[in-house]
């Protein structure tokens, strides 16, 4: 009986609609889901937009800062010296692959002087045209183009 009631709870929720969710994440220039009231050097989001075949990786932070980018193999790896992420949620891997462009996926990764940035490439990695911008939300973004 249990094993039935299992079965029946499992298909009915494989029948049920998808649930509606607005998408409450951020997008650059835009009012943010909440205010920047976080502390210094501070990573609190990792995103991705694609225009047409052309991608582009951006981070919010809390403040603006340096930064440097590497290659390494087929990864495009950019330090991020002083910083720590906000929530274990941001360094989840950002799955980007169904979106047309060579970017596969994004990592961010607290290390022992900051946070590391991974960009993963379908082909060969590629430097990024970095630009940081203290956007009117009142977050910093750093930009990475391809």
């Amino acid at each position: 009986m249990r094993t039935r009631a299992l079965a029946l709870t499992i298909l009915g929720l494989a029948l049920a609609p998808p649930a509606r969710a607005d998408y409450a994440g951020v997008t650059p220039g835009h009012p943010p889901p909440k205010k920047n009231d976080g502390p210094k050097a501070t990573l609190t989001w990792v995103g991705f937009q694609a225009e047409g075949r052309t991608p582009r990786v951006f981070v919010q932070l809390s403040s603006s800062g340096s930064f440097d980018q590497k290659l390494v193999g087929r990864d495009l790896v950019v330090n991020l010296p002083g910083y720590h992420v906000d929530t274990k949620n941001n360094t989840r891997p950002l799955k980007t692959e169904d979106f047309g462009t060579d970017v596969l996926r994004v990592v961010a990764r607290p290390t022992k002087t900051g946070v590391e940035l991974r960009v993963h490439f379908k082909g060969p990695a590629r430097q990024a045209k970095l630009r940081s911008a203290d956007e009117s939300d009142g977050w910093s973004y750093l930009y990475l183009d391809f």
